[in-house]
């Protein structure tokens, strides 16, 4: 916890969705990934959630520590992030335990609820893995099925 502090307090991202010339600048870098130079158009940044490994939480950490045991069987903070084209970090947020869905975890974030209720200024986007729900600012993979 004293590190996830530390590097918040000390490394603050902040991703800027309204500045839309930084957008512009995110989104021509993906732009120029592809061979094309315009097939990944409109994102920003790319999204995904990482269990970072910790000790059991002690009784003067949180009175929940098993909420710390993850699906993988080990103790975690669930570290959402983004990064840019250039896999440089944009954003990130180590607030949740390690048994909090990536959706969920990112949902509950500042920047996670602006996105929901304002959302990415048109035509932006970020793209995430398929742990996250599509929205208008979100682009996840099609899952095949339309029901």
């Amino acid at each position: 916890f004293q590190v996830c502090k530390a590097l918040q307090k000390h490394y603050p991202l902040r991703f800027s969705v309204k500045n839309v010339s930084k957008l512009r600048d995110l989104e021509r870098g993906f732009a120029e990934l592809s061979r094309s130079g315009g097939v990944m158009r409109c994102c920003v940044a790319c999204l995904d959630g990482l269990a970072v490994r910790i000790q059991c939480p002690t009784a003067k950490d949180t009175d929940k520590a098993a909420a710390f045991f993850n699906r993988k069987r080990f103790y975690s903070v669930n570290t959402q992030a983004m990064c840019d084209s250039d896999l440089r970090f944009v954003w990130f947020s180590c607030s949740y335990p390690g048994s909090c869905h990536d959706w969920a975890a990112f949902s509950g974030t500042s920047l996670g609820r602006y996105l929901e209720e304002v959302g990415l200024p048109d035509p932006f986007c970020i793209f995430a893995d398929a742990a996250y729900v599509a929205s208008r600012s979100i682009v996840t993979p099609f899952s095949g099925n339309l029901v």
